[in-house]
């Protein structure tokens, strides 16, 4: 990749327009224009300028590593606009180049590669039996998963956290047609998070159907990922005519996973009827739960693998502190949060919550107008 190629990937992730940087930096559109397209070099005073702009060091315009993004899928999903993709995607491409960056710094291969073929789906409900097939293939048993991103790490995905942006949620795709990429935005309430995250995991490993049923099928999976069939049984019973606040506020926090996507998995796997569903969701939409749930939020995940690999590169000689701060956007190392100690705290952390909360330990019993409509797919 040229430097022409790299203003314009620093401009367009930063959101900026062409007149909009040619008015910060001091130089005319058609020189924006003329560096983009790889015509004339800019100054070393301007390229300083254009790094102050964009917000990126000098080195970026010198990048060796490249990174391509196959995300055609998720655009035909997206309801950003066109400007917005663009400017989220050359967030995520930065974003990876600087992780690549790091792991070509070892000389052996660092970290797991991504095998997964769960074979074609021919209906929404095969996405269950997918998740189930994923769950044994990366020896995850039926136990809550404490951390989604760590197992997503572990098996080779890319985790990219990106400042929130209004209207997007998450992404997935394959960099350079090989590497699993999922970004998701920053300040997710941990429930939706993990469960955003399952979702874009499904996109990456699900096909074999029209993209409506992909999208309730990455749904499906999402929920059977984080609570399989087995479990919610276990849990649920097979059959209900009525649901619990309290019981499904301690499932939540159990398998950190909202009570909303409870009621859907007790939907969906036949536990609770069509019409009960439906009946229940009125009212607790109208009590505000829909977008804020009651009870103790979950922590949000945090991505740890790069933070790891930059501290390993920095003891093994491989990278200076003040590359590793930069690498790291200028945070002082010793102040990046690890909430490792907070993955391994979270079941404790309920089960007190539970015993000491009198808002947790009131038992409700939810009737036929009190429960919560699932707000991405109607029941069918």
């Amino acid at each position: 990749m040229n430097i022409g190629n790299r203003i314009r990937q620093a401009r367009v992730a930063a959101g900026l327009s062409v007149r909009d940087v040619a008015k910060t930096v001091g130089v005319s559109r058609n020189a924006i224009y003329r560096y983009e397209r790889g015509e004339i070099m800019p100054r070393a005073s301007v390229l300083v300028g254009l790094a102050g702009a964009f917000g990126v060091d000098i080195e970026f315009f010198f990048r060796r590593t490249q990174v391509e993004l196959c995300a055609s899928a998720y655009r035909k999903r997206s309801r950003l606009g066109k400007k917005q993709q663009e400017s989220i995607e050359a967030r995520i491409t930065s974003s990876l180049e600087t992780y690549l960056s790091v792991e070509d710094l070892f000389p052996e291969r660092i970290g797991a590669e991504f095998h997964v073929d769960l074979g074609a789906i021919k209906s929404v409900s095969d996405a269950e039996s997918a998740a189930d097939r994923l769950r044994d293939l990366w020896d995850l048993g039926s136990d809550p998963i404490d951390s989604v991103i760590f197992a997503l790490e572990e098996h080779g995905v890319k985790v990219v956290v990106l400042d929130r942006v209004e209207g997007f949620d998450g992404f997935s795709c394959y960099a350079n047609h090989t590497i699993p990429v999922i970004a998701i935005p920053a300040g997710m309430a941990g429930d939706r998070q993990r469960f955003t995250l399952a979702h874009e995991l499904g996109h990456l490993v699900l096909y074999g159907s029209d993209q409506r049923d992909i999208e309730k099928a990455a749904h499906r999976f999402a929920g059977a990922f984080l609570a399989p069939a087995k479990v919610v049984i276990g849990e649920l019973g097979e059959k209900r005519s009525r649901l619990d606040l309290t019981e499904l506020r301690i499932l939540k926090q159990t398998y950190g996973m909202s009570m909303q996507a409870w009621v859907r998995r007790a939907y969906d796997l036949g536990i609770i009827s069509g019409s009960y569903y439906k009946a229940l969701c009125r009212t607790f939409g109208s009590r505000g739960w829909r977008k804020e749930e009651p009870g103790q939020p979950l922590p949000e995940e945090k991505p740890v693998r790069m933070l790891l690999l930059v501290h390993r590169a920095v003891a093994e000689g491989l990278l200076t502190p003040t590359a590793a701060e930069e690498i790291l956007e200028h945070k002082r190392m010793s102040e990046v949060e690890i909430d490792e100690e907070a993955l391994a705290m979270r079941a404790a952390e309920a089960a007190a919550l539970y015993r000491s909360s009198d808002e947790v330990t009131e038992w409700t019993r939810l009737d036929q107008e009190e429960f919560l409509e699932y707000d991405q797919m109607d029941a069918d």
